[in-house]
C-alpha cells in the first residue's frame, strides 16, 4: 500500500514570502511523513503536519494566526479518521498553541465539537497545554491590526465587508486567509483529514468559518481525504470537500467541477484530495494555494505554489 502525506499552507493572494513559506510546507511535510514510517497512522501524520505548521509563524492557524477585531487569536481546528468517519473539532479557541491536538482529543472523545473555553477546559482535563494569549501573537499580525484599527476599524458584520478581505485581494494583514491542512494515507489503507486556521483578519470574535465544519473544511472517509482553504463562509454554503470526496468515490478526482460550484456564489479558495489508491490532487482559483508532499519512493518532499489545478508530478 502507498503511503503519502500531502499539506497545503492556504490560497490566496502571492504576497508570502516564498522561501519561509515554501520550507516551512516542506517542513510539514516530513513531519508528517515522519508518523507514517513503518506502521505508522495517518490521522497522527495529518495531526503532526498541521502541529508544524500551526508552530510556523509564516501560516495563519495556532502561533502566528491573524487577529479578529478584538486584537486577539481566535482558533479553530478538525481532524477526522476516515476508516470510522468520526471527527473531532473546536472553535473560537484563544488559549492553545495547536488547536490541532486539541481536535484530536475530541476525536477520541464522545464529542464532535466543543467551543471557546469549554474546549480549553476540555483539553486541559486531558494535557493539552495552554499558553497566554499574548504569547500568540506575532508582531507582523500585531503591526496589521493596528493599521487596521488606525484606519477606522471598518465593519466586518456585512456580506461587503467581508468581501474586502477575501483571498483575491490580499490586503495589508490579510496575506490569504492562509487556513493550513494535511491529509494523509497509511500503510494500511487508513485514510485521515486535518484542517487548522486563525481565520480572517480582524473576523467580528466568534466568527466561525468552514475549517471546523464537516464535508466544508475537511472530510476523510475509506475512499478518499480533503482539506480546504479560502473564503470559509462560501466553501460552507457549496459543501467543497465532501463533493470533492464524493466525485472521487466515484473514480473522477477533477477538483474543477467542485470549485466551479464555489466559484459561482462569487467564491475563491482551494483544496488538496487524496484518494485510497495514493493518487492526489491540488486545486484552486485563488492566485496561489502553496502544498507540499512526500509518498514512498520518494527522497524527499517537493512543493508547488501558483499554478491553478496543480496535479503531482
Amino acid at each position: 500500500m502507498t503511503r503519502v502525506i500531502l499539506v497545503h499552507g492556504g490560497a490566496g493572494a502571492a504576497t508570502k514570502d516564498e522561501p519561509a513559506y515554501r520550507a516551512g510546507l516542506l517542513r510539514a511535510a516530513e513531519t508528517g511523513w515522519s508518523r507514517l514510517e513503518g506502521d505508522g497512522d495517518a490521522v497522527a501524520a495529518a495531526v503532526a503536519a498541521v502541529a508544524a505548521m500551526e508552530d510556523d509563524p509564516v501560516f495563519n492557524a495556532g502561533y502566528g494566526s491573524v487577529l479578529n477585531a478584538s486584537g486577539e487569536v481566535e482558533c479553530d481546528a478538525a481532524v477526522m479518521r476516515g476508516a470510522d468517519r468520526k471527527f473531532g473539532a473546536i472553535a473560537s479557541v484563544r488559549t492553545v498553541r495547536n488547536p490541532v491536538l486539541l481536535a484530536h482529543e475530541v476525536l477520541d472523545s464522545r464529542h464532535v465539537m466543543v467551543v471557546g473555553e469549554g474546549a480549553v477546559r476540555f483539553g486541559a482535563r486531558r494535557g493539552v497545554a495552554t499558553v497566554d494569549p499574548a504569547q500568540l501573537i506575532t508582531q507582523e499580525r500585531f503591526s496589521a491590526w493596528a493599521e487596521w484599527m488606525a484606519r477606522g476599524q471598518p465593519v466586518l458584520d456585512g456580506e461587503d465587508a467581508l468581501e474586502g478581505l477575501t483571498p483575491r485581494t490580499g490586503l495589508a494583514g490579510d496575506p490569504g486567509c492562509d487556513t493550513v491542512g494535511a491529509v494523509a494515507l497509511d500503510g494500511r489503507g487508513r485514510l485521515a483529514a486535518a484542517t487548522s486556521t486563525g481565520g480572517i483578519s480582524f473576523k467580528l470574535p466568534g466568527r466561525v468559518g468552514d475549517s471546523p465544519l464537516p464535508g466544508c473544511g475537511f472530510w476523510a472517509d475509506g475512499r478518499a481525504a480533503a482539506s480546504s482553504t479560502g473564503e470559509g463562509e462560501k466553501i460552507a454554503r457549496v459543501l467543497l470537500c465532501r463533493v470533492a470526496c464524493e466525485r472521487a468515490a466515484g473514480g473522477d478526482l477533477d477538483l474543477d467541477p467542485a470549485l466551479a460550484d464555489l466559484a459561482a456564489i462569487d467564491g475563491s479558495g482551494g483544496l488538496i484530495l487524496l484518494a485510497a489508491d495514493g493518487s492526489w490532487r491540488a486545486g484552486y482559483n485563488t492566485e496561489m494555494m502553496g502544498h507540499a508532499w512526500r509518498r514512498d519512493g520518494m527522497a524527499a518532499a517537493e512543493c508547488a505554489g501558483t499554478r491553478p489545478s496543480d496535479r503531482p508530478a
